[in-house]
């Protein structure tokens, strides 16, 4: 339990020997932190690797600016840590366990759960009246169609028009199973539907389907509501309560996505084995990459993202939750142009994909 004498413990086993200027101390505290402190290592970890150079360079240009900024650093991160709700937080008990490297999911500096709540609370207020204030659905048309202007944010226009194409090949494979059967979609965290108003299901032959968003924010269902196809449905829900609902029924989903959801959870681990327990066909997930990992000097709180995770992360944790990875892609966009990347991860049947695969040599 990371309270606030814990946070100040282990601190001061950091910060001291960087004061000090002690490499070899630094060294041996910081294996005892990895030994017994994996979540705050987690937080931590290209943090002490900054620490660790700046110490080992004399000559370093402006070295004690950094000095002190790695400590300040240090501060404001551990201090977080007492922020985070860690009874029977899965995700932190796997990392303490040793399951997932450390060096591969981060736990972000954070605000107190209120702040976020207010955010949230906010953000759904906001596009309740755009929903009020606009007309978008007086045509009774999607505003999402072939004439839809370029998204102001290059990056999402990517990961979004990747997020569809990858739906819609998807639907394509689960068709092929069972042509009779509607192929069911749930897409968990849907925000205002710009991704289930944007797929095509017929792009590669389904003839039969279902399609439904949910989010936790009544606002951005209602707009969503506004704006939507005529097939699709929209509803209110919490991730964790639709699952215990989901839990009930006998007409399982056959495709569960989220985008952009993971990494605003306090327990992703916890999810996702929650969700493996369902008799869903395929599980696709899509998320910041690795956001702040190798962000050594990250001080500024997310104002909604809690974790960062790389693509070994991310399939440890399905590995863990039982779901097998049979396609991931790390999209690289922000890494030129700035912003974000992307990581998208999809599980399923290894053997119905491997029943799609041909081989080239038969060309």
């Amino acid at each position: 339990m990371y309270d606030s004498e814990k946070c100040q413990e282990l601190i001061d086993l950091l910060i001291s020997p960087i004061q000090l200027e002690s490499l070899s101390v630094l060294e041996d505290n910081v294996s005892t932190l990895k030994e017994h402190h994996q979540l705050a290592f987690a937080m931590l970890a290209d943090t002490i690797q900054e620490a660790t150079r700046v110490l080992s360079e004399p000559t370093i240009k402006a070295r004690e600016a950094k000095i002190h900024r790695i400590i300040e650093t240090i501060k404001l991160n551990v201090n977080s840590l007492a922020l985070w709700e860690q009874a029977n937080n899965r995700t932190a008990e796997a990392l303490e366990a040793g399951h997932i490297r450390p060096e591969t999911l981060k736990p972000h500096v954070r605000f107190s759960s209120e702040k976020y709540d207010e955010f949230y609370s906010n953000q759904s207020a906001k596009f309740s009246n755009m929903a009020v204030d606009s007309d978008l659905n007086s045509s009774g048309e999607s505003f999402y169609n072939d004439n839809s202007t370029l998204s102001h944010n290059i990056n999402h226009a990517f990961r979004v028009s990747y997020g569809v194409y990858l739906i819609e090949v998807l639907f394509g494979l689960l068709s092929t199973k069972n042509s009779e059967q509607a192929i069911r979609w749930l897409d968990i965290g849907c925000g205002f539907g710009q991704i289930i108003n944007s797929v095509d299901p017929k792009r590669y032959g389904c003839q039969n389907w279902e399609i439904t968003g949910c989010d936790m924010q009544e606002g951005k269902i209602k707009f969503a509501n506004q704006l939507k196809l005529p097939d699709r449905q929209f509803f209110t829900k919490e991730a964790f309560s639709l699952l215990s609902e989901m839990s009930t029924q006998n007409n399982p989903y056959d495709i569960i996505s989220m985008f952009e959801f993971m990494e605003h959870l306090n327990d992703p681990l916890s999810f996702l084995e929650q969700l493996a327990g369902f008799r869903s066909e395929v599980i696709l997930i899509a998320s910041p990459l690795a956001q702040t990992i190798g962000k050594p000097l990250m001080r500024k709180p997310d104002p909604v993202h809690l974790w960062s995770f790389s693509r070994e992360g991310l399939e440890d944790m399905l590995k863990i939750a039982g779901l097998d990875v049979i396609y991931s892609s790390e999209v690289r966009v922000g890494s030129y142009i700035g912003g974000l990347d992307w990581l998208t991860v999809v599980c399923g049947d290894k053997e119905l994909f491997k029943e799609k695969r041909t081989n080239w040599r038969r060309f």
